[in-house]
Parts: structure tokens; sequence; C-alpha cells
């Protein structure tokens, strides 16, 4: 009506900053920063584009037992390898030859299995094994929870480009209720009361803490972070919503009514907290001290909410 189309105009100004390429998952860690060395922080790849191609040309759909296993760490290597690539040529706005092999030989689907795989071992295995094997096998406990993120961040660069997102085919409707089911969790994070929030631990507390406790810390990490990734593709998704498969949208809209679980993350945004009196934002895949005239605006997780809201009611 005549009376809403303001609303809709001061609306797109307000979010029209936000439709660059978002950059909260595309972030790597420090490890991962010394692992390019001093040639990637100047731009040059880690990798031709020849071997990214042949890497991605033999990914193939890793099964739930052979999560942890020699074939799989190597798998983990390589997606890790082509995450940090990805990753430099969007930061150098360079040619992202990793994501458009990802199109070329159809592997977009391998990712989403890959993310589906991941999280099924986390949530029914991992609890299962993590007392026993966490004092002998912490680094590969931890690799395998850190895969999601890998995975997830992929993603994230692939599903900038509208043809990754066709590429997901029938696989979106997994992605979608992955998407969901990570949006739910962050809502339950947020609905928390902030005493029920562990305090920070100081230096001291980290280093007596035990293999077990350790990994359970970094897990909480890493799925927090995922879950934020998760919001990020669903904004993807409805940018691109023409070109979902009709069973994608009726998924999202009708059996989980995304919009719905997205709007209380307006209210209570679990990317917001408080600590030692200040505010802080998790932004650009960590956590950092906001300033006080800056409280009002709209953060980048704030903005990967409203731009899904606004594809799916206003457009």
């Amino acid at each position: 009506g005549r009376g809403g189309e303001p609303l809709r105009e001061k609306f797109r100004r307000r979010v029209c900053c936000f439709r660059s390429r978002p950059v909260q998952a595309q972030l790597i860690s420090r490890q991962q920063m010394t692992m390019m060395g001093e040639e990637g922080s100047r731009g040059a790849p880690i990798m031709m584009q020849s071997e990214a191609v042949r890497l991605v040309e033999d990914l193939k759909p890793i099964k739930l037992e052979e999560v942890g296993t020699k074939q799989w760490t190597k798998y983990h290597q390589t997606l890790e390898r082509l995450n940090m690539q990805a990753q430099l040529s969007v930061m150098h706005q360079s040619d992202e030859f990793v994501v458009e092999a990802l199109i070329d030989h159809e592997k977009i689907d391998v990712l989403i299995h890959d993310l589906i795989v991941t999280e099924a071992w986390k949530a029914n295995i991992m609890p299962k094994v993590v007392e026993e094997l966490a004092s002998t096998h912490y680094v590969k406990l931890y690799l395998i929870a850190y895969h999601e993120s890998i995975v997830v961040s992929l993603l994230e660069k692939a599903f900038y480009t509208p043809t990754a997102v066709a590429a997901g085919g029938e696989l979106l409707v997994e992605l979608a209720d992955y998407c969901y089911r990570k949006t739910v969790k962050l809502v339950s994070d947020a609905d928390r009361e902030e005493g029920d929030l562990p305090p920070p631990k100081t230096a001291q507390e980290e280093a007596a803490m035990s293999e077990m406790e350790r990994l359970e810390d970094q897990e909480r990490q890493i799925s927090f972070g995922s879950a934020c990734s998760a919001v990020t593709l669903v904004r993807f998704l409805s940018d691109n919503a023409k070109l979902l498969p009709l069973g994608v949208l009726t998924r999202m809209l009708s059996d989980h009514d995304i919009l719905q679980t997205l709007v209380p993350l307006l209210d209570r945004p679990p990317w917001r907290r408080v600590k030692g009196g200040g505010a802080q934002v998790f932004s650009d895949g960590r956590w950092a001290d906001q300033p006080a005239e800056e409280a009002r605006r709209l953060t980048k997780m704030d903005a990967q909410v409203w731009l899904p809201l606004h594809n799916l009611l206003l457009w």
C-alpha cells in the first residue's frame, strides 16, 4: 500500500550496505595464517589453479564410518587448504578459482553431504567416545569438531555466487534443515539468562583444564561460530529464492517457519554480550569490544538476519 512503500525504501537503504560479501565465516585462524606464511599475507596463492582443480576433482562423499580415519584426515587437510586459498582470493579480490572449481566439477553437494555427516557424527558418536578418547586422541577429536567450521566456511564463500546455490540441487533441503537446527540453537542460547553463562576463564584455569574440558569448551566455540555461519547461509538461500527447488522453500517457510525462527534473534542477539562492564560483538569470527557510539548500529550478524526477512517478506 501507499503507507508501506516509504518503510520498504527506508529498510532497503538501511541494509543495502551489507550486501557485500560477508566476512564472518571467511576468516581463518591464526594457525592457518601461520601456515600461509608471508607469501600468503602478501596475496601470493598457497596453491596454483591447476592444483586446486585437481584437489576438487578428487573430492568424494565421506561416509559416517570413515570419519576420523586416515582417509578422512587426508580429506580434511585438502578441504582446509582449499578453504585457505578461497579465503586469500576473497581477501585480495583475486580470481576465485577454488569456488569456480567446486561449481564446475559439481562438488557443492559433496560439501553439503560432508556438513550433514560431520554434524551427525558430533551429535551421535562424539558424546559416546569423548570421555574415553579425549586424553589419548585429543587432536583427532578436535579436528573432527573443527571440520564443521571449515565446511560451512567454504560453503559461505561458494554461496556468494548464485550458481553455487543452484548447484546444491535437492541436497539444499538437507542444508535448510541444518540451518534451521543451528538457528534454533542460537535462539535457545540467547534465551539463557546471563547469570547462567560461564564466567571467562583465567590463564591459570585454562592451563589446569583437562583435555576433555578443553575439548568441550572448544566445541562450544566452534558450534557457536558454525551457527552464526548458518544464519548467513539462510541469507544466501533467501537471496536466491527464485533458483531454489520448490521443496527447499516449502521446507524453510512452511515446515520450519524460518522467518519466525529468525525474529527472536533481533530481540536477543547472541552475538552481543556485556563483559567487564563493556559491550562486545561477535564479528569476523571473534569477539571484539564495541564502542559506545556504535551501540545502535547494525552489526554484520544483525544484517544477516534482516536480509532474509527482507528478501522473503518485502520482495
